[in-house]
C-alpha cells in the first residue's frame, strides 16, 4: 500500500525531498483524513463527537435552569409522537391503500397543539398573574381556559369527521386512535414532568 506520493516538479530552488505529502491530502485536510480512516475508527469518531454534541445540549439545558428542561421535555415528547404517528401512517401505507386520506397530519399536529395548550396552559397561568389586572383578555384566558380547551377540541373533533371519506372509516379511525393514544401518553408524562417543579 503506497502512503505516500511524490510531487516530481519540484519548484526552483526548493528540495525535493519536502514535497512528499499524504496520499489523500490533494482532496482536503479532514476530508482525506477522514477517507482514509478504517470504518472501524469512523464510526468510534463519529460516535465519539455526537456524544459530546448531546452531552454539551444537556449541560445547556440545564443551565436555562427549569425553562430550559421544560423545552427539551417538549422537544422529546413532540419527537416522539412524530414517531409513533409515522410508524402507523407507513402501516397504512404497507397496505397498498390510497394515500391521499385528508388532513390526516395536519389533524394529528392541531391535536397535539390543543393538547399543549390545555396541559401547558394550565400549568404557567401562574407566571403570568401580573398581567391580570391589566389586561382583560388574559382575565378571559384564565377564567375560561377549560372551556377554549373544549372547543379547540370539539372543532378539530368535527374537522375529521368531516373529512371521513367513505370505505376509509375503520383506517382513519384506527389513524385518529393512534394519534390520540401517542398524544395521551407522552403529553401526560411531560404536564406531570413538569407539574413537580410547581
Amino acid at each position: 500500500m503506497e502512503v505516500r506520493n511524490r510531487n516530481t516538479q519540484a519548484k526552483p530552488g526548493e528540495d525535493p525531498a519536502n514535497n512528499i505529502q499524504p496520499k489523500n491530502a490533494a482532496k482536503g485536510g479532514l476530508v482525506g483524513m477522514w477517507n482514509s480512516l478504517a470504518p472501524k475508527w469512523k464510526n468510534w469518531w463519529v460516535r465519539a463527537v455526537f456524544a459530546f454534541t448531546m452531552i454539551g445540549i444537556f449541560v445547556l439545558m440545564i443551565q436555562l435552569g427549569p425553562f430550559g428542561l421544560g423545552l427539551l421535555v417538549y422537544f422529546v415528547q413532540l419527537k416522539a409522537i412524530q414517531e409513533i404517528v409515522n410508524i402507523s401512517y407507513q402501516k397504512y401505507i404497507q397496505q397498498n391503500l390510497p394515500q391521499n386520506l385528508p388532513l390526516f397530519r395536519s389533524l394529528n399536529w392541531y391535536f397535539v397543539f390543543v393538547v399543549s395548550y390545555f396541559s401547558y396552559g394550565l400549568t404557567i397561568q401562574h407566571l403570568f398573574d401580573e398581567f391580570e389586572d391589566r389586561s382583560h383578555s388574559y382575565k378571559l384566558f384564565k377564567s375560561y381556559h377549560l372551556f377554549i380547551s373544549f372547543l379547540l377540541y370539539m372543532g378539530g373533533f368535527i374537522v375529521f369527521v368531516l373529512t371521513l371519506k367513505k370505505g376509509y372509516y375503520k383506517i382513519q379511525f384506527k389513524l385518529y386512535g393512534w394519534a390520540h393514544l401517542a398524544i395521551m401518553v407522552f403529553m401526560t408524562q411531560g404536564h406531570f414532568i413538569l407539574q413537580c417543579h410547581n
